[in-house]
């Protein structure tokens, strides 16, 4: 989250989440890969694990869904999701994303299967 609190400019733009009941910064989620030709955006999110299962990420995924479609004028949503995070697709598949395809990611040196899931926002 440290990274996200520098000032701008930055390459990737998330907000910070933050529990409104206490104010603590739990985890953060936000857009990057923005293809304005394409009208076509990619999400991500991170969420420290203490945090889980509580429906806060569900919270603000659908809530930076909102801001983009009304206020970005995009086509597609992406999320591209390691095959094994069982939680993370679980996520989107309850927000209406589908699967559209998979592509290698590479990470710290190694790569790993993503599976890239879709929602169409026009």
């Amino acid at each position: 989250m440290e990274f996200y609190l520098q000032p701008e400019p930055r390459a990737q733009h998330r907000w910070i989440v933050i529990r409104k009941v206490d104010g603590l910064k739990v985890g953060t989620c936000g857009f990057h890969c923005w293809s304005k030709e394409d009208n076509k955006i990619e999400i991500g999110y991170d969420l420290k694990k203490e945090f889980w299962g509580n429906g806060y990420m569900c919270e603000a995924v659908k809530g930076i869904i909102d801001f983009a479609k009304n206020t970005m004028d995009l086509k597609e949503i992406n999320a591209c999701i390691y095959t094994e995070n069982d939680k993370s697709i679980k996520l989107v598949e309850k927000i209406g994303f589908v699967k559209t395809g998979s592509k290698y990611e590479l990470f710290r040196g190694k790569k790993y299967l993503h599976s890239v899931y879709s929602l169409n926002v026009k």
